[in-house]
């Protein structure tokens, strides 16, 4: 398929991110169509239309009531791939843009593998629960005999404990699969914050923070908190491409960890400003650029933190849906 003039096909569950990419789209005139992947049904026995197809599936689709998304967008990038179609952020292997976007863990050791700094990190499992009322309950229909969900939660709970007690200083626990910040919990009072987890068991209140940090994947991520350098900032590497497409700073000098940089998302503040000082050959953007290409990650922001004290660069999260904001 010749790639010059191809159409570009659009696959997402939400547009209100798109408007930026849009406007540019239409600036260059590049023919495009949208899949909103919440309506759209697909023949897997049909061949897909030729064109260039960019995968935008987000991680945050449940919050949109859109969870199938998530599992539903990845069998339509392996359909496409399994027709040799062109997909922007397809994943090597097949799917692997995806299932980077809905793991943490999945980024955790792999950037490990890669030889790139990442906060010590555990991941343990959770019975996915929902919470009405007051009451929990399982989300899916469990066989007669399964254990109430309220003791699998108190279970849950005491691994969560015992994971968090083993760390010497400061951690955050995030869902595995969250976007915009969704559940990401900082906690900086370990010793409180075992306390409260296992006096749940005999009657103790359910810390606010638990329902919203509840993970949809039945997936809990528990890293080592990095104290950055002041003023407290993260930095972005923004791959497009395969080349540096910019370096971000965003301020987190109040502890924010609500950092979506789309139009669609802007609450608060205003924390980001270009990071200059990185360029194309500063040697983590040059990890970042291998692992990308050997990910095939097309686009994708990479985000790590500045240890302050040691001055080491700990990765800590891939976002293979970038959403551009108009500035």
């Amino acid at each position: 398929m010749e790639i010059a003039g191809a159409k570009l096909y659009v696959m997402l569950d939400a547009d209100a991110w798109f408007e930026p990419l849009r406007q540019e789209l239409l600036r260059i005139g590049i023919a495009y169509e949208i899949w909103n992947l919440t309506e759209r049904v697909v023949n897997l026995c049909d061949i897909p239309p030729d064109g260039i197809f960019f995968n935008r599936v987000s991680a945050s689709c449940h919050a949109r009531g859109h969870r199938e998304i998530a599992e539903y967008g990845r069998q339509v990038v392996l359909w496409l791939l399994a027709h040799g179609r062109r997909v922007l952020n397809g994943g090597c292997p097949a799917g692997a843009a995806i299932d980077f976007e809905l793991s943490k863990a999945k980024q955790m050791h792999t950037l490990t593998l890669a030889g790139m700094q990442v906060p010590e990190t555990f991941a343990l499992p959770v019975p996915v629960l929902t919470w009405s009322g007051g009451e929990v309950s399982y989300a899916f229909p469990a066989d007669s005999g399964t254990c109430p969900a309220s003791e699998a939660l108190v279970r849950s709970l005491q691994r969560l404990a015992d994971v968090i007690e083993g760390f010497k200083g400061a951690v955050v626990v995030k869902p595995n699969c969250g976007g915009r910040g969704l559940g990401v919990t900082k906690v900086s009072d370990n010793e409180g914050c075992v306390k409260s987890l296992r006096e749940v068991a005999v009657g103790g209140s359910l810390p606010e923070w638990v329902s919203e940090a509840w993970p949809i994947d039945g997936v809990l991520v528990v890293q080592r908190l990095i104290q950055p350098v002041e003023p407290a900032f993260i930095t972005r590497v923004e791959v497009i491409g395969g080349r540096l497409g910019y370096a971000q700073k965003t301020d987190i000098s109040d502890g924010a960890t609500h950092l979506c940089t789309a139009d669609a998302c802007a609450i608060g503040k205003q924390r980001f400003t270009w990071h200059r000082e990185i360029d194309e050959q500063t040697p983590i953007t040059q990890q970042c650029l291998k692992f990308a290409s050997q990910h095939g990650l097309d686009v994708a922001g990479f985000e790590f933190i500045e240890e302050a004290g040691t001055g080491l660069q700990f990765v800590y999260d891939i976002n293979p849906n970038t959403n551009y904001s108009s500035a």
